[in-house]
């Protein structure tokens, strides 16, 4: 590795963090810091600063990056040579109410454990290593799962969690809730909430079209505009429920959003 670069991330450990939460998160570099460089993994709310940890060459691969955060908001997370440059892009760390970030969580968790417990030609493809490479065992099996399905999987979702939320704030706070939202973005936020809600987290989907209530955007099944007090995790799901019951039976429904 070149003096002036720097381990990029492999893996946000969680992928999202809590509100009003202390735990923080664990970063795991790509590689070991080398033992004639110092680097700092830097934590950002916008130009706020909310961790600055130091990780000083000695093998070290992992850090934990303690911060706290009241509300709901969206960091950034980089890695900062001993130069003060930062030769990776930042990656997104949403900071999502308990609930909502837990099932993010349970959905990263899910994945993992289908991976680990594919065969071995499964895995080999999924990790795009040789497979007699993971079948003479690599070690540790779950970490390199974990860092490739964050990567592949979660570094994405986590990016559009980002921008659709920054969005819909950005209206909240500049009282723009009577204009439309991109078309790409309306996409976007339809393609976010299908995968949410076919992995169940419903907590997160009740975030989301809250926020989107707020931001001025209208949320209907049916042509039938639904009130913010339907939009509780638990009422969803059952609307949810019934949106299959009735298109398996034949009837046309109209999705939420």
């Amino acid at each position: 590795m070149a003096l002036n670069t720097a381990p990029s991330i492999a893996l946000l450990d969680p992928p999202v963090c809590a509100s009003r939460c202390t735990n923080g998160v664990t970063v795991h570099l790509s590689d070991e810091v080398p033992d004639d460089q110092q680097l700092r993994v830097v934590l950002k709310h916008k130009d706020c600063v909310l961790a600055d940890v130091a990780m000083v060459g000695n093998g070290r691969r992992v850090v934990r990056v303690p911060f706290e955060a009241e509300e709901p908001c969206i960091t950034t997370i980089c890695v900062v040579n001993s130069d003060g440059e930062t030769p990776e892009a930042s990656h997104v760390l949403p900071v999502l109410p308990p609930t909502a970030s837990e099932d993010i969580r349970q959905i990263f968790l899910r994945v993992v454990e289908v991976i680990k417990n594919s065969d071995v030609n499964f895995q080999a493809a999924y990790l795009e290593l040789p497979v007699e490479q993971v079948s003479d065992g690599l070690d540790p099996l779950d970490q390199h799962i974990q860092e490739v399905a964050w990567k592949k999987n979660f570094q994405s979702l986590c990016e559009d969690l980002g921008s659709l939320l920054e969005l819909l704030w950005d209206r909240i706070e500049k009282d723009t809730t009577d204009t439309p939202i991109p078309t790409e973005m309306e996409t976007s936020l339809h393609n976010v909430l299908v995968y949410l809600m076919g992995n169940g987290a419903w907590s997160i989907v009740a975030f989301l079209l809250e926020t989107c209530l707020q931001s001025g955007l209208p949320i209907a099944m049916d042509g039938e505009k639904l009130p913010i007090s339907d939009l509780q995790s638990e009422h969803l799901k059952q609307l949810a429920d019934t949106v299959q019951m009735q298109q398996r039976n034949g009837d046309r429904q109209q999705p939420l959003a």
